[in-house]
């Protein structure tokens, strides 16, 4: 619908969303055909996280919600009642519910570790699926328009954004931008700033699901590809799954995972033979009469590359279990059980799969409304809420577009 506004034409629409993400997508295909919806994003095509998630296969959901799969970055005492209220967002849109749908569209799951479901088709041809849904219904898509902060109104319950020489009014503004991961992407803060200019708190913006690294050595470009499973802690947090050394330092499932609970100068702890008692792996050996090196007994259980590495800076290469030390049997068990490193720093937004902080979702309904400005809501990645890696953080994009869309 068009009206003259001073000078230039005006546009009005139902409802208008910044950014043609998951959640964006995914909102408007839950709009009735009876409402005008207008989608405005920044970049020159939509869902460009979509196209590169999951290897390009699109992780796009998990079979299996758990107690730790979404936190968020409150204070420490109100940490258990929103990670609660998360989940219970999660149970009001489920994981079968999404797969439902998608298989409607000719979408099956293909299921990988830990829950994880992967898209039949290439994560192409999920992005291509919703964008063909909405435009089947009353929705324009502006592609290559950016919002500024200083062009978004608020006025006698009507939103009004200008952009591209083009005014537009609103009912409904739903912001879902997304964060901050990923930049050559094409992110942007809008959500922040939308958040922050109409009230609502923003906790600090950190990347999450990254790799660690670590202070420049001699053995670090040598362990570079190098990959094993391990168990990996960060205070009472702990991970087991796939660790990778990179050439700045550490990756992999695990580490990103764990990520997620790590403050700059924190320790991580990592066991690199989780499956097993190291210890009393060579006390066994002992008492068969210890003829085995302690090297032998290593490469059983690990990368000959890794162990090796580890003997270059010893004497011990040749060391059988008979007549190793106690002292020099501890430094052994104590390197491939519980190796403390202290991370320098993450790689930053540019490795991580997401952004950690957002809008307090404290401050927003059960429809994840603003609690200070009707009609203003906040969807996906641009929430305090992030999930574990393994289609979690996909889960919440679907699950906060639906709760959005029962709003009426």
């Amino acid at each position: 619908m068009y009206f003259n506004h001073g000078e230039s034409l005006t546009e009005y629409y139902d409802k208008v969303v910044i950014g043609a993400g998951a959640a964006g997508l995914y909102y408007s295909f839950l709009q009735g055909d009876d409402l005008s919806i207008l989608i405005i994003e920044k970049n020159k095509v939509p869902g460009k996280k979509i196209l590169v998630s999951g290897g390009g296969r699109c992780n796009y959901t998990n079979e299996k919600i758990l107690k730790n799969s979404y936190f968020s970055t409150v204070a420490s005492e109100e940490v258990n009642d929103t990670s609660n209220k998360i989940r219970k967002y999660i149970a009001k849109y489920p994981p079968e519910k999404i797969i439902k749908i998608f298989k409607e569209w000719g979408i099956n799951p293909i299921l990988k570790s830990r829950g994880q479901l992967f898209s039949s088709i290439k994560a192409k041809g999920v992005r291509d699926a919703l964008i063909n849904k909405i435009l089947n219904k009353n929705t324009t898509i502006l592609y290559n328009t950016s919002v500024h902060i200083d062009d978004i109104k608020y006025s006698d319950k009507v939103f009004s954004i200008t952009t591209n020489n083009k005014n537009i009014t609103c009912e409904s503004l739903i912001v879902a931008s997304g964060g901050l991961s990923f930049p050559k992407l094409g992110v942007s803060k809008i959500g922040y700033q939308i958040a922050e200019k109409f009230g609502h708190n923003v906790t600090e913006l950190s990347p999450a699901l990254v790799p660690l690294q670590l202070k420049e050595s001699k053995n670090r470009s040598k362990l570079s590809g190098i990959s094993l499973p391990v168990q990996i802690r960060i205070r009472k947090n702990e991970i087991y799954d796939d660790l990778l050394f990179t050439y700045k330092g550490i990756s992999g499932p695990a580490v990103l995972r764990i990520s997620n609970y790590w403050n700059k100068g924190d320790k991580v702890s990592i066991n690199f033979i989780p499956n097993e008692n190291l210890t009393e792996l060579i006390q066994n050996e002992r008492s068969l009469g210890g003829k085995k090196t302690i090297k032998t007994i290593l490469k059983a259980y690990l990368p000959s590359s890794f162990v090796d590495l580890f003997f270059e800076s010893n004497n011990l290469q040749n060391t059988k279990i008979a007549g190793i030390s106690k002292k020099d049997l501890k430094i052994v068990v104590d390197y491939f059980t519980q190796l403390s490193l202290t991370p320098t720093d993450s790689e930053g937004f540019d490795k991580a799969e997401v952004t950690s902080g957002g809008v307090s979702i404290n401050e927003l309904d059960e429809y994840l409304q603003s609690k200070f400005i009707p009609n203003l809501f906040f969807i996906g990645e641009v929430c305090d809420v992030t999930g574990d890696l393994g289609g979690f953080n996909f889960q919440w994009a679907w699950t906060s577009a639906y709760l959005a869309s029962l709003y009426k």
